[in-house]
């Protein structure tokens, strides 16, 4: 009788040395007992080790044999087990799966000089590291740096392992100016980027809007990865002197479970004007001047007319209704500031906004980091 084989792995991405669990299940039919005999395990041709079968505990029917191996070089390792035969059925082989085995990356980076100013120039260099006695790291490195309502991004091939990116100074406003950077990984190294993400862009009509504020992020599996994925999103550059500035939020995670895309929806908050900022549309502090010094020219022209009786108490009465006025003004336009006594604000202010969105996943073993991609969203607020 020739049985079915099937072969499995605990995890089809590893890093170099680390153990892999490969278990075969052996089945003659459901009804016979199960097969009994060795197992041996392959990749390629090379014999990676020999197991026995025992009775698999959740059916009676079929014969389970596991190997731990620490065995698979660096690459896309492809691997069969054989089993051997027993008195009751002939030898038969599995079909081939295929481990990616990776060296571990360790990604870092120098910045020099730093501080920096304007008026200098800044090189970032970048620096990922394997395993000992493995080949360099090769492939792309990547970072984006932001702050202050100002980002630069760029991206270079790894040479012995490190990448050097310049840039000037007055690419960014002064401030705090965050650098992240990452590695696309190659066939060899972790990191390898195991999904893409994208975000569709926004705009919102009127700031404040509850309605078309919302972008629709997607990740696209890739070489077959399965898994959890969440997200952040922070704002990485706005107008200048934008006041008000929106905010984003996104749920986390989720689960990929076989070859489709998945989405989640990013919310964009903005501040809707008050109603009380279109009483006064801008503060004129020259109005009240204007107000008070007219007040006061017409009453030096006045006074300088030799009036008597009736006439001069009309012109008196006329220079306080006029001081009362000015004062009024005064008050009004004092009252249209938006820090201060108690006036409304203009909400965010209009223009483009790019949002940065972090889809991370956890690395699939213990060994390996997590891997993350960013992408960027365009908000446009009218």
């Amino acid at each position: 009788m020739v049985p079915t084989v099937n072969l499995s792995a605990s995890a089809t991405r590893i890093a170099v040395g680390s153990t892999t669990a490969l278990t075969v299940l052996v089945v003659a039919s459901n009804t016979a007992p199960p097969p009994t005999g060795t197992a041996t395990f392959y990749f390629g041709s090379t014999v990676l080790g020999i197991a026995s079968l025992d009775a698999d505990p959740f059916d009676p029917h079929v014969g389970a044999a596991i190997l731990n191996t620490t065995a698979l070089p660096l690459g896309i390792d492809s691997v069969t087990a054989t089993y051997n035969g027993d008195a009751n059925c002939n030898p038969a082989t599995s079909s081939a799966i295929n481990i990616t085995v990776q060296q571990p990356a360790n990604v870092s980076a120098i910045l020099n000089p730093n501080p920096f100013n304007e008026a200098q120039s800044f090189t970032l260099t970048v620096t990922v590291s394997g395993a000992a006695g493995l080949p360099a790291p090769t492939g792309i490195a990547r970072f984006h740096g932001y702050g202050e309502e100002s980002s630069f991004s760029g991206a270079a091939a790894l040479v012995n392992g490190s990448a050097s990116f310049t840039g000037d100074g007055h690419l960014f406003n002064p401030g705090n100016i965050t650098f992240e950077v990452s590695y696309d990984g190659d066939s060899l190294a972790t990191e390898t980027v195991p999904f893409n993400v994208s975000g569709t862009p926004v705009t919102i009509a009127v700031p404040g809007s509850t309605t078309g504020n919302t972008s629709i992020v997607t990740v696209t599996p890739l070489g077959g990865f399965t898994g959890a994925v969440s997200f952040t999103c922070a704002l990485s550059a706005s107008p200048p002197a934008a006041k008000y500035l929106p905010g984003c939020s996104i749920p986390s995670p989720v689960n990929i479970a076989g070859t489709s895309a998945m989405t989640a929806s990013m919310t964009i908050s903005s501040t809707a004007a008050s109603s009380s900022a279109f009483l006064f549309p801008s503060p004129n502090p020259t109005r009240w001047l204007a107000a008070q010094g007219g007040a006061a020219l017409l009453g030096i022209v006045v006074f300088g007319i030799r009036a008597q009786g009736r006439r001069r108490r009309f012109w008196l009465n006329f220079i306080f209704v006029m001081v009362i006025v000015g004062g009024l003004v005064g008050c009004g336009s004092a009252g249209s500031g938006g820090g201060g006594g108690g006036g409304g604000i203009l909400g965010t202010t209009p223009g483009s906004y790019i949002f940065t969105v972090t889809a991370a996943t956890p690395g699939p073993n213990a060994a390996l980091p997590t891997v993350s991609v960013n992408t960027t969203v365009t908000v446009t607020i009218q």
